[in-house]
Order: structure tokens, then C-alpha cells, then sequence
């Protein structure tokens, strides 16, 4: 037991994203009075041992014996700063909102994330009854679930207060707890029990999902495009060159629609496989990603994603576009590329339009090449003449309403537009949007999606703590 095993086991989650992605998820370990636990918006993937805070634990105690106020941003802004003045000599960095729970869990080693699969059971209709009857037996004490709250303070109190209550009636505290529209918490005294945990509850999700006839896949997050089926044009039917190059032209209107609120620039990729395509058919199939699952999804991709509508009577094109994967950019200093002249089509996975004086456009083939195996074929239903100002008008019916711009846009047959500030903001939304398109799928064999409720949304958009985390794990990267 040590906190090299801490770091392994951390890295061994953290860089798997059917567990966690971005910055979620969090691990601790206990080494007497000593807590070590991830550092706030650290990416558990990448970690070392700089990477965890040292807390001490008496005065972590302490905290709970302290009253503070009933207003929510004056509550969690004095347990924070108890919080910091925790820390162990010499440390400096910002502990994990989730901290006091890592610390009342009495297990020396505790992982918390955020699997889709776990959060198909979670984020569903029938999630606490799905919990019970899954893991109740006789052979295992039954999980610990707590109904959908808001996370940092009031939950690590909540799960303190159920926990006291769960241990007086099995005589043993929770090894798994399940959180409504969150995630898991594990707990064991080894890095390898919590694997064994892991592995069984996964498993056991797992095959109720294949029970209800449901695929199991790897993390949509992680599935690259070229994996997904291709979408096949109806027999006989010709390849439009002009629906080819609507994803780009429609690209173009996003950007342009939402340049106002980015006034340093802003990059946006571009995605559509089949469960997209799916997804983006009309705003019925749309509803099942139309708003939060958890705390994460709000951070990265946003609450409130925005679907527009392809005009009425327009005549539907089959075509076949670019390669999924698309990314257009744009910096202070660069136009995009596409402005002058046609993108090229044919961008291999993850290609960029957008070049700076410092970054040459990157995957570029020649104009007209064929795609490659796995590149989509676009069944749209609608064509260029999808009028810009629509989009622009969608967008500002967006920030009129939410008081903020989109992350993703979802444009109807055409595909999804995820937005960031860089491209790791912009990839940071995509993985989570396809994220939260996995976690909706699963919900289908536990009763169908359940979203979080508009005042935890609301806590999560305007928490501190949370805009730290996003400022931190989608830090644009410098080499």
C-alpha cells in the first residue's frame, strides 16, 4: 500500500474513458492521518504523484463540527477555504471538490468515476429499483444509493449521514455507492479489491443490458469514426458534390453565428456517425441527449445543447461528405481556411480546417479524393441552401433563453458541431456529447433517460468550484 499504487491505480481508470473522461472522476488513499487525494481538475490518466493533495485528516474532522451558511455560493466558498487551510504543510495545490467524502468512506483506497455503463443505470427512470434488484443477494451487502444532489458539501454530508445509517444496519459500511445523475464511488483497503468491485459491477450492468437486447460497446467517447458502419446511399443514387460539402458550409455558419461570444476565437469540430445520425434524424430523436446527465456533461459540453431544424420542404439529398472527424478553426491571427476557397474533402479522422503561423493545416489530401473505408456517407435531408441566418437566429434564441452560448449544436440530417475556445475545449464537448449519447442508449434497459433537475443544473453552471475544474482540464496543452 502506497502512493505509488494510488498513482497506478488512478492512471489505470483514469486513462480507460469507459471510466473517466477529461477531468472527471476522482481517487484518494489513506496513509494514516495523512489523506492524499486527486487535485482539482487533475486529468487521472496523466497523473503522478504531484498530482494529489495532502490533507490532513483531523482537520478535515474538524470541518464537520463548523455551521456555515444556508446560501449555497457563501456555503461551499467557506467549506472551500476550511478545505484548503486542511492542507498538509507546504502544499499547494486545490483538493478535489469531493474530498470530505473520500475522507468519511473508511477505506484506505477509494476511485470515484463516471462510466457510461454505470450511468445508463443512474441517469435512468428506474435507476434506485434497478440498483436493488441487480446487487441485493445474499452474497454481497447491496450498494449504497443516494438520490440526485448537488455535489461538494451537501453531498459528502448526505453520504456521511446515509452511510452512519447503513453500517447500523449491515454491520459493515458500502463498499459501492451509486449516485443519481453522477457516477460510482468504490472503496477497499487495496488497489486490487477495487478492481474485484469494479469488475463485478460492471459485469453485471453488462449483461443486464445485453439482456435487454441492447449493444454493449466501448465508451462512445473513445470510439473513433472509423469504426462506426457506414451509412450506405440507396441503390442506384449519385453522390452530390453540393450535399458533400454542407457539413463544412454549415460549419461555416456556426462559427460565424457564434464568433460574437468568443472574441478570441473559437474552434469547432464536426462529427457524424450512425448513432449521430440517428440522433440528429428530428428533434424527437434528439431529445434523448437534449439535456444534463451529470455534472461532468454540464462542464465540458454544456447543459442546454442546441438543435436546429432544417427548413421545411426542401428536397433531401443522398451524398456522400468528408470523413468524420472533421474539425473546423479558427485563432485571432488566422482566418479559416475555406473562407478564400473550397475545403478539400476527403479529411482523414480529427483533420483540421484553420491554419496559424505555428500550426500547418494537418491531414489534408488532395481535393476530391475518395474516402477512406469507414468514412461516412451522409444521408442528409437538407442542401446548402439551408439558410445562414437561421442558425444565427437559432443561436441568439439560445443565449436569450439560457444566458449563454452553445457547446454543441446540432444541426437536423446534418450532423453535431461541438465548440471550444481551443481544440481540446472543442474535442473536450464532442467526447462528452458522444458520452452522454452512450449513456442514453443504456438508459433504455433501466426505463429510458432521466436528466437532472433544472435547479442542480442551474447550481452546477453557476459553482465556482466547477468553472475552476474546466479552467483546468481543458487548459489548451503546450508543447
Amino acid at each position: 500500500m502506497s502512493l505509488q499504487e494510488l498513482v497506478e491505480i488512478s492512471r489505470y481508470y483514469g486513462s480507460n474513458p469507459d471510466y473517466v473522461i477529461a477531468g472527471g472522476g476522482n481517487t484518494s488513499w489513506k496513509d494514516g492521518n495523512t489523506l492524499y487525494v486527486k487535485g482539482s481538475g487533475t486529468a487521472l490518466g496523466e497523473i503522478d504523484s504531484g498530482g494529489f493533495v495532502r490533507m490532513d485528516r483531523a482537520a478535515l474532522a474538524r470541518i464537520w463540527t463548523r455551521r456555515y451558511p444556508e446560501d449555497a455560493a457563501e456555503r461551499e466558498a467557506a467549506v472551500l477555504a476550511d478545505m484548503m487551510a486542511a492542507r498538509a504543510p507546504g502544499e499547494a495545490g486545490r483538493p478535489s471538490v469531493e474530498t470530505l467524502l473520500h475522507d468519511v468512506l473508511p477505506f484506505l483506497y477509494v476511485v470515484h468515476t463516471h462510466p457510461a455503463l454505470v450511468n445508463g443505470v443512474t441517469c435512468s427512470k428506474e435507476g434506485e429499483a434497478a440498483v436493488k434488484r441487480l446487487f441485493d443477494g445474499p452474497e454481497n451487502a447491496p450498494p449504497l444509493w443516494i438520490p440526485v444532489i448537488n455535489p461538494g458539501y451537501v453531498l459528502s454530508a448526505v453520504v456521511k449521514e446515509e452511510m452512519e445509517g447503513y453500517i447500523k444496519t449491515h454491520g459493515r459500511p458500502p463498499e459501492v455507492i451509486f449516485l443519481q445523475n453522477h457516477g460510482i464511488f468504490v472503496g477497499a483497503n487495496s488497489a486490487a479489491g477495487i478492481k474485484e468491485i469494479y469488475r463485478r459491477v460492471m459485469d453485471r450492468i453488462a449483461l443486464a443490458v445485453g439482456e435487454a437486447g441492447l449493444a454493449l460497446r466501448g465508451n462512445a467517447a473513445a470510439t473513433s469514426p472509423g469504426e462506426e458502419d457506414v451509412l450506405s446511399p440507396p441503390e442506384g443514387e449519385t453522390l452530390s458534390h453540393h450535399a458533400a460539402s454542407l457539413p463544412q458550409q454549415v460549419g461555416d455558419w456556426v462559427r460565424a453565428a457564434l464568433a460574437a461570444y468568443y472574441p478570441g476565437g473559437l474552434f469547432v469540430r464536426f462529427d457524424r456517425n450512425n448513432e449521430i445520425a440517428r440522433l440528429v434524424q428530428d428533434r424527437a430523436s434528439f431529445a434523448a441527449v437534449s439535456s444534463a446527465f451529470t455534472p461532468d456533461h454540464i462542464v465540458y459540453a454544456g447543459s442546454d445543447p442546441l438543435f436546429i431544424e432544417a427548413p421545411q420542404g426542401l428536397p433531401s439529398a443522398t451524398c456522400r461528405g468528408g470523413e468524420v472527424g472533421i474539425a473546423y478553426g479558427e485563432s485571432a491571427t488566422a482566418p479559416l481556411r475555406g473562407e478564400q476557397e473550397a475545403a478539400p474533402q476527403g479529411l482523414s479522422s480529427g483533420a483540421t480546417y484553420g491554419e496559424s503561423a505555428t500550426a500547418p493545416l494537418r491531414g489534408e489530401k488532395e481535393a476530391h479524393s475518395p474516402p477512406r473505408r469507414g468514412a461516412a456517407v451522409l444521408a442528409c435531408c437538407a442542401t446548402p441552401d439551408l439558410p445562414p441566418r437561421q442558425v444565427a437566429k437559432a443561436v441568439e434564441r439560445h443565449v436569450a433563453k439560457t444566458g449563454r452560448p452553445p457547446k454543441v449544436v446540432a444541426v437536423q440530417g446534418v450532423g453535431v458541431y461541438c465548440v471550444g475556445v481551443h481544440q481540446k475545449a472543442a474535442d473536450l464537448a464532442y467526447a462528452l456529447f458522444l458520452d452522454a449519447a452512450a449513456v442514453a442508449g443504456y438508459t433504455e434497459a433501466f426505463g429510458g433517460p432521466s436528466f437532472m433537475p433544472q435547479d442542480k443544473i442551474n447550481f452546477i453552471n453557476n459553482w465556482e468550484v466547477e468553472r475552476y475544474r474546466s479552467s483546468v482540464s481543458v487548459k489548451e496543452t503546450k508543447e
